[in-house]
């Protein structure tokens, strides 16, 4: 017999709880996946205000569990839903990425330095010429390519 491991995840306020699908985990190793998984979540602070946090956490996961930093962020993009805007910086291979779904995000570039912003109309006190980012992973180093498309 097989059995199929998952994890649910429960959130109740006032008198109704919602229901989310986490992770499901199959085969001969679900067990010992899950278990891992859970583990994991177990570490997340109680305490925390935001879903940017969770989310932040989640992207910690990733960025431990694969070698290649674009190889988490992808998955990361692919993984959480809604509008967000997210300038990062990762140690692992010191390079900065913008992240972008729905939220607005622009930036302006004077000599070698960017300006990001979610506010356009700032970034005018910076300089004239202001790029209004699509959805998108964009690592720093071609960010320089994609502002001379």
């Amino acid at each position: 017999m097989e059995f199929i491991w998952h994890i649910l995840l429960t959130v109740c306020m006032s008198n109704e709880c919602r229901y989310q699908d986490v992770q499901w985990f199959e085969g001969p190793n679900a067990q010992t996946q899950c278990n891992a998984s859970l583990q994991l979540y177990k570490e997340i602070p109680n305490d925390i205000e935001s879903d940017t946090e969770v989310a932040f956490y989640f992207l910690s996961y990733l960025l431990n569990k694969y070698s290649n930093p674009d190889s988490a962020l992808k998955i990361f993009k692919k993984t959480i839903k809604g509008n967000y805007a997210f300038v990062i910086y990762i140690k692992k291979n010191k390079s900065f990425y913008l992240l972008k779904s729905g939220s607005p995000i622009s930036l302006s570039q004077n000599k070698k330095i960017f300006y990001v912003c979610s506010d356009s109309s700032i970034l005018s006190d910076y300089h004239d010429k202001i790029y209004h980012l699509k959805d998108l992973i964009i690592q720093y180093h071609m960010l320089m390519l994609y502002l001379q498309q």
